[in-house]
């Protein structure tokens, strides 16, 4: 971070996070790890990388949800600012 020191103190609320998150990531198959990043990622992005994540994000919504069309965009933009 741009604005930090060496004297600046970090407060941890939760230590125990990121052994959890390591014992995480060690038993679950990289394939499952790799996908949901991408999920996430494309979920983020998706009004900028273009149709054809779009067309991705369809139908992961689809077979995840019974969704049959993505939100419309002033309600995303919207739920993003709130």
């Amino acid at each position: 971070l741009p604005n930090m020191s060496k004297n600046d103190i970090i407060i941890v609320r939760y230590p125990t996070i990121f052994k959890e998150i390591t014992e995480l990531l060690q038993h679950t198959d990289t394939r499952i790890v790799v996908n949901y990043l991408m999920l996430k990622f494309i979920l983020k992005y998706s009004d900028i990388i273009g149709e054809k994540y779009n067309t991705y994000l369809m139908n992961e919504m689809k077979a995840r949800y019974g969704t049959t069309s993505l939100e419309v965009r002033y309600r995303k933009c919207a739920r993003m600012v709130s």
